[in-house]
């Protein structure tokens, strides 16, 4: 193409194109005089700055539209750790030198999709996916980027950055110090890395001098010599079958719970570990040790198959001595109740009372759920989902599961209205021991793929008593219960969960997704937060453009909080719907007084009134004249908050070009209208082209006086087409 740099090729076109669209700035290909940072240069041309910017937001756009459409996800380590350095440091190069403070780098990536899907057509398959994951990074990242920008400023001043501001900067606000080295060789200037490393060691032996983990790995590993040791001395095999005395009902009927303590029961002091030495008989530990207690007998779970290991207490006699149990581990054949002595002495041969504490109730009430969730995800997305993995403990689930691409909403909302339907059902929690050849035949039975089980396997169904399963496995009826192979501690009913939220889903790597949810008490107020969310987006939809940007500071404060993923996305939506507004009434104040005094919004409205109606919603299409892109946006968002089944093309003539914006809702989008394809059938009667998702889509046009007949044309397409 004759070009003097890569960048000069049409490759790059379209995303500068964007880019300056978002901006309003041009790119003009300026290069410093040699390939190194020249901070004195960049000081000195403004031009200069702008257009590394664009040449780092476009590679690094790009760069992650790629890795991502390949499974990769931006993580805390490894290669996600890269990806999540590039995005922020595109989002850094947006904000300081292009003015850019909302998220803009996952705009960019319908137009790497749009300009190189042909030749990659892979990039076509998950771009919703793509742009979320980069807008949650952007957003997240966006909380603290301000505020670390500003203490780097006041860092800077000395002319190098120093140890402890290097070191505030990442424990505070979450900068990584190699952005804050980045940043200051823009500059010229140096970062004590030695001083930072040193105080971060310092920080890691506090945390480890602190830190309880670091004490119970150690008392959690018995070597070989001690376990044999205990077998010399024959101490038998901990017996640890009370444990699931747990499905015991803990509910009156009212509703109100039987015992903070969910389970206990009784045994005897076998063994004390303390990480050194094993005592087996006439050993004591007095009030503040640390030990692991191995005992003949135990109510508590012992951390196994996702499940953490209980807490609670243990009440010693005659010693009369009291243990809090930090959390419960399997070494070999022994249970290890792991913690502190918190009263007297205790000693070998003691006998006990436990009581595990109410934590169980709430890790059984994710575990159960987990199960139940198992069973909704298979009849939502198909036979083909599969668990990977899993995570139960007192503050949520995390389920892990084979699927190639993310759960849109409708996937979510379905899974979250089974697994309500299944607790509310009020279904009875049945466990039995079963022969594995036998149990396997059950129809609709789950078990982990590639997971080797023994000869008796142990059935837990919700639902439906394990004797009748096993009476008659090949009933289809199973197929409509969670059933599957557990060890673990369950509820006595599906009703103790009470409610059911999905926090989060993401990718684990490719092939695999993740959900995280909460049940109980958690997420009862996750649902009221959610309510109290939509509430407030109501609010801010009806406020004056004029008083929009308080709105929005709320709302991004609110859609911080602990929410239901699907509340979570309302509120970021409606953050940038509003944002749109808000940019537009801005730009609207400060543009000529012609422009200033089109009423986007009110001739949208008064275009909805007239709108047809195709396949159950309706299809607005018409000219906003003089309008900007800007105030396309704002009309197109006041229209969807006026009517969620819509299909919507506004266009506007200015300055000798024409200015297409579309959006579609996705019950449309299911009848066969899709923006993209929309708007670039209307956009070609206007000589001029473009595109996006199904969902929003925009494009240009050269003869303004074909505006009248591409609009025609888009009606046309819209009637033709929504089936």
């Amino acid at each position: 193409q004759n070009k003097e740099d890569n960048f000069g090729t049409d490759l790059w076109t379209p995303l500068f194109e964007a880019i300056t669209k978002m901006s309003d700035i041009a790119y003009t290909g300026l290069f410093p005089k040699t390939n190194a940072a020249d901070p004195v240069a960049e000081a000195a041309n403004e031009q200069l700055r702008y257009d590394i910017a664009f040449r780092v937001i476009a590679d690094h756009a790009r760069c992650l539209t790629f890795a991502l459409t390949d499974g990769a996800v931006p993580s805390n380590e490894g290669g996600g750790y890269v990806l999540r350095r590039i995005l922020r440091r595109a989002v850094r190069f947006g904000r300081q030198q292009l003015g850019l403070r909302e998220p803009f780098v996952h705009k960019l990536v319908p137009v790497i999709v749009e300009s190189m899907g042909n030749v990659f057509p892979e990039l076509k398959k998950y771009p919703e996916h793509v742009i979320e994951l980069v807008k949650d990074e952007e957003v997240s990242f966006g909380r603290t980027l301000d505020r670390g920008i500003q203490l780097f400023e006041d860092a800077a001043k000395s002319g190098t950055v120093s140890a402890a501001d290097a070191f505030k900067l990442h424990d505070t606000y979450g900068f990584p110090i190699d952005l804050t080295r980045i940043m200051a060789e823009e500059r010229g200037m140096t970062v004590d890395i030695a001083g930072y490393e040193k105080l971060m060691e310092e920080a890691r032996d506090r945390a480890r001098a602190g830190g309880k983990e670091i004490g119970i790995s150690r008392l959690a590993d018995l070597p070989a010599s001690v376990l044999g040791a205990l077998r010399v001395a024959e101490v038998l095999t901990t017996d640890d079958s009370p444990k699931f005395e747990s499905l015991k009902p803990n509910l009156k009927p009212n509703g109100e719970r039987i015992s903070k303590h969910r389970v206990w029961g009784y045994g005897r002091v076998m063994a004390i570990w303390n990480g050194t030495n094993l005592g087996l008989s006439d050993t004591t530990a007095s009030e503040g040790e640390e030990i692991a207690v191995i005992a003949d007998k135990t109510c508590f779970y012992a951390e196994m198959g996702g499940q953490v290991g209980d807490q609670g207490l243990l009440s010693l006699a005659p010693s009369g001595a009291l243990f809090n149990v930090q959390t419960t581990k399997w070494a070999g054949a022994y249970v290890l109740h792991i913690g502190r002595v918190e009263k007297g002495t205790m000693k070998v041969g003691d006998s006990f009372t436990a009581y595990v504490d109410e934590s169980r109730i709430k890790i059984e009430q994710n575990h159960t759920t987990t199960h139940i969730a198992n069973w909704a995800l298979r009849e939502v997305l198909g036979d083909d989902v599969q668990q990977k993995g899993s995570l139960v403990d007192p503050e949520k689930l995390r389920f892990d599961f084979s699927h190639g691409k993310s759960l849109s909403e409708d996937e979510l909302a379905k899974v979250e209205t089974l697994v309500n339907a299944g607790i509310a059902g009020k279904l009875p929690v049945y466990a039995q021991t079963a022969p594995q050849e036998q149990a396997l035949k059950i129809h609709g039975l789950r078990a982990v793929f590639g997971e080797k089980y023994p000869p008796m396997v142990r059935v837990v169904s919700v639902g439906v008593p394990v004797e009748k399963l096993l009476a008659d496995p090949t009933n289809a009826e199973w197929r409509k219960y969670s059933i599957e192979f557990c060890g673990g501690t369950h509820l006595a009913n599906s009703s103790e969960a009470a409610v059911f939220a999905i926090t989060a889903e993401e990718s684990v790597s490719k092939g695999i997704r993740r959900i995280v949810a909460l049940t109980g008490d958690a997420a009862k107020q996750a649902v009221e937060a959610a309510a109290a969310l939509d509430a407030q987006i109501a609010a801010a939809r009806k406020s004056v453009d004029a008083e929009l940007q308080a709105q929005i500071v709320l709302l991004q404060k609110a859609v911080t909080g602990n929410l239901p993923l699907r509340a979570k996305r309302r509120g970021q939506a409606a953050v940038v719907e509003l944002q749109a507004r808000s940019k537009a009434f801005e730009k609207a104040n400060k543009s000529q007084a012609s422009a200033s005094n089109v009423d986007a919004v009110g001739i949208a409205a008064h275009l909805l009134e007239k709108a047809l109606t195709l396949g159950g919603g309706k299809i607005v299409v018409g000219e906003i004249p003089g309008a900007s892109d800007d105030q396309l946006h704002a009309a197109i968002a006041s229209l969807r908050a006026k009517s969620p089944s819509l299909g919507v093309l506004l266009g506007s003539a200015n300055d000798g070009k024409v200015s297409f914006v579309a959006a579609v809702s996705d019950d449309l989008i299911a009848k066969g209208l899709k923006a993209g394809d929309w708007i670039r059938e209307a956009a070609k009667m206007a000589g001029g082209g473009g595109g996006g998702r199904p969902q929003m889509a925009q494009a240009g046009g050269k003869n303004p006086s074909e505006l009248g007949a591409a609009l025609d044309r888009a009606k046309g397409f819209a009637q033709e087409t929504v089936k």
